[in-house]
């Protein structure tokens, strides 16, 4: 992952042309794999960005959208926050393998808020003007997918400019 993320910084230093949306969402990616790897095999996280022009709505009843989504909510960041932490909280990290509270509250806060990095570099960099924290000011759309157990996953839609994210944790069943 490390040598693929060498190979497009020095794309874009050579070509002269500047981060865009996929290539933040390409790193998130690569953050929501590495804490996959830590959690365990039992975990699956992820990210998809989709180029889309149109409404939430429009894209969630498209074809061009790969999951089959059932119905949405608003959500608002405190329920992002409770699942992500369900999910990512497990395995090698599970909260009794911190030594006390303070330095688990203190993983927590930077978990979150890499994640929440991401989604401003993405928001910013096509529009300078856009949400530097588009999970926290919304809207964020939580996704129920035919076929998915809500209690083994969660999956959210934020729009950034001209492209649907979607934000994925889920435990694999066996």
């Amino acid at each position: 992952m490390l040598s693929e993320m060498g190979n497009v910084y020095n794309y874009l230093r050579i070509t002269n042309k500047k981060m865009s949306i996929p290539v933040y969402i390409s790193e998130l990616k690569g953050y929501l794999k590495a804490l996959q790897h830590i959690c365990g095999s039992s975990f699956n996280f992820g990210v998809t960005c989709s180029s889309f022009e149109g409404e939430i709505n429009e894209f969630l009843k498209s074809k061009d959208q790969k999951y089959h989504v059932e119905t949405s909510s608003i959500i608002d960041f405190k329920i992002i926050k409770h699942e992500v932490y369900r999910f990512v909280l497990n395995g090698m990290i599970a909260p009794q393998k911190f030594p006390n509270k303070q330095v688990l509250d203190y993983y927590k806060d930077l978990l979150i808020e890499s994640i929440n990095e991401y989604y401003g570099l993405a928001s910013t960099t096509e529009n300078n003007k856009g949400v530097f924290h588009p999970i926290i000011t919304g809207p964020v759309y939580r996704l129920y997918l035919k076929d998915e157990d809500v209690s083994k996953s969660f999956f959210f839609l934020v729009k950034i400019e001209n492209y649907m994210v979607v934000t994925y944790f889920r435990e694999k069943t066996r």
